[in-house]
């Protein structure tokens, strides 16, 4: 996947696919950013007008912001708002997101997905912006739990 990412010119089309958990809801949301509706692993995931804004790998021990919008908001889109995110206490979102061939999406195994918990959503109606932030990624996982420290032959630094 990194060759073809990398190059300019290639044959085999990315989509990401999208899979929003909703605590409540009787089924995930699924939609993906390629022109055609996808079938991965089973599950038909069905074309929207997405744009990814940013996609980041941690780095330095920060949490993976991504912001996705929606540029043309449906009615189910609308329902879920209005009935599990507006009138919900403390919604519990979570958006489970791939990056697949397009031609080949099975190649990608449905565990590799990445997992984000939704922060924020906006809407006016017509465009619906979702502020992401990946689950998993803590300071305490990315920091070392104890330090110690070797004298090598320095009496004056401590050591644990």
């Amino acid at each position: 996947m990194l060759v073809e990412k990398n190059r300019l010119n290639s044959d085999n089309p990315q989509a990401h696919l999208f899979q929003v958990d909703i605590s409540g809801a009787p089924a995930p949301y699924r939609v993906t950013d390629y022109d055609q509706d996808l079938a991965f692993h089973g599950f038909v995931y069905f074309r929207a007008p997405l744009a990814v804004d940013t996609l980041e790998e941690p780095t330095h021990a920060s949490l993976v912001n991504l912001r996705v919008t929606l540029e043309n908001i449906t009615k189910e889109a609308i329902a879920l708002l209005e009935n599990y995110w507006v009138f919900a206490s403390d919604p519990q979102w979570q958006c489970t997101i791939w990056t697949i061939f397009a031609l080949t999406p099975d190649e990608m195994p449905y565990q590799n997905g990445e997992v984000f918990s939704v922060q924020q959503v906006t809407t006016d109606f017509m465009v619906g912006i979702f502020d992401l932030v990946a689950e998993g990624v803590t300071l305490s996982a990315l920091l070392p739990k104890r330090r110690y420290t070797a004298s090598n032959g320095y009496v004056g630094i401590p050591r644990k």
